[in-house]
């Protein structure tokens, strides 16, 4: 699977999104698009595997030293992942994924911060804005450029896990 969905990421790299079809990639492979179908069943699967390999996040299941540092570590990784493709950023806003990796991103993503004492719609709100703010980062980033210095994303992260940090801190003892 991991070599189609790198067949397909390159033809998205080099030539778009529109280049994107069980055809190209199967040509790209060597292969007879019907091939493909013994492995995905439609485009839209085709489009969630490319999405799922390009952000691949190391394990998260026992994070090393502090919540929010590892938090941030693992959302530049993304950030920059997305920077780097931007085609995959525009297809996670404008796709409905629904693939295994969506559920083992935000696993992951929860389990940074239920053992910080947050609770669990807490962490769920907590990943949406914080992916919402890498998203749209990213987009801008790949198009225009950073427009601000070279930290300002990771500025921002770090206002925004302060500010998640606060919340919770607050919550808890209030």
């Amino acid at each position: 699977m991991a070599e189609i969905a790198d067949a397909a990421l390159t033809l998205l790299d080099t030539e778009g999104l529109d280049a994107v079809s069980f055809r190209r990639v199967a040509g790209e492979l060597g292969v007879s698009h019907m091939t493909l179908y013994s492995y995905l069943d439609s485009k839209e699967a085709l489009l969630d595997v490319m999405v799922g390999r390009a952000l691949e996040v190391p394990e998260l299941t026992h994070p090393q030293g502090d919540w929010a540092q590892s938090l941030r570590e693992v959302l530049v990784e993304i950030h920059d992942a997305l920077v780097a493709r931007p085609g995959i950023a525009q297809l996670i806003i404008t796709t409905s994924l629904d693939g295994p990796w969506v559920i083992a991103v935000r696993d992951r993503l929860v389990g940074l911060l239920r053992p910080a004492g947050f609770t669990r719609s807490q962490s769920v709100d907590a990943i949406s804005v914080l992916v919402n703010y890498v998203l749209g980062t990213a987009l801008v980033e790949a198009s225009r450029g950073s427009g601000a210095s070279p930290r300002a994303f990771t500025t921002g992260l770090d206002l925004l896990i302060e500010g998640l940090h606060r919340r919770v801190e607050d919550s808890a003892s209030g």
